[in-house]
């Protein structure tokens, strides 16, 4: 009898010890849970440093708000911060620095999204960083190329443009569009810079078709011309003009030819006749 009553009272003293136990265990993760690690604030930092930071890394001259700056720049200090909860000013400029190659063209879009208008500083440091961005607002930027009549922009925009679409999209590029100049014009004609609807005549009046399609028929086989004649039309690629029973891309267009181009071609099979 007393050995039962022994072994309950050890049962019961082991019982209430793992309730207390499982209770401090369940406190200590309560607290665990209720302590957050203080995070770094892009914001509050950017509220006390943005006039200075922005004139030590050359920000300064697109003549922004400082508004516009901190919103723009809020998510790349945090980047830039990492785990630190604090960052000085020196340090964030250094970093800032460091990774400008890959930063400069997050700013270009950033602003381009922003602004319904850019100034010429500002459309300048947009045309030179806007790197593969570019996929996404050449439209608004060659509206505003126009606008500001910068011409002088359009060819960087132009290499912008082919090096982001080979790394985005692939190769092979698009022809050019002969209004934009662009390599942006599609099959169907249309052009994802400029927005124009080109139509044959346009496309074959440019200079650049002329030029490719009198090489067509220099380097063209005898067969390849007959080929062409009667088929009516060739395929115009971003750097030549193949014949229709050549390997197509994607992005070839379909060019019908003019009466003239099909006297052209005739007087060339007249001509090698006689070779």
């Amino acid at each position: 009898m007393a050995r039962r009553r022994s072994r309950r009272r050890k049962e019961e003293t082991a019982t209430q010890e793992t309730q207390a136990t499982a209770r401090i265990t369940t406190t200590k993760r309560t607290r665990r849970r209720t302590y957050k690690r203080k995070e770094f604030d892009a914001h509050a930092w950017l509220e006390k440093n943005v006039d200075e930071f922005v004139q030590q890394v050359g920000l300064d001259m697109l003549g922004l708000e400082r508004s516009e700056l901190i919103e723009i720049l809020s998510k790349i200090v945090e980047e830039l911060a990492g785990s630190s909860t604090y960052v000085s000013l020196d340090t964030m400029v250094r970093r800032f620095r460091r990774f400008y190659d890959r930063l400069a063209p997050i700013i270009a879009a950033s602003i381009v999204e922003m602004k319904q208008e850019l100034t010429r500083d500002q459309l300048e440091f947009v045309a030179s960083n806007i790197g593969e961005y570019i996929l996404m607002v050449a439209p608004k930027l060659y509206r505003e190329v126009l606008r500001h009549g910068a011409h002088d922009l359009i060819p960087i925009l132009q290499q912008h443009w082919i090096k982001a679409w080979i790394s985005r999209r692939g190769a092979p590029i698009p022809p050019k569009c002969p209004k934009c100049g662009f390599n942006s014009l599609m099959p169907d004609l249309t052009c994802l810079v400029c927005g124009s609807a080109i139509n044959d005549r346009e496309l074959r009046s440019s200079e650049e078709f002329r030029s490719m399609f009198r090489e067509f028929i220099k380097r063209a086989s005898r067969e390849e011309l007959e080929y062409t004649l009667k088929a009516g039309y060739v395929l115009l690629s971003a750097y030549s003009i193949k014949s229709p029973r050549d390997e197509r891309s994607r992005i070839d267009i379909e060019v019908f030819l003019s009466p003239e181009e099909k006297e052209e071609i005739r007087r060339a099979l007249e001509q090698s006749k006689g070779q």
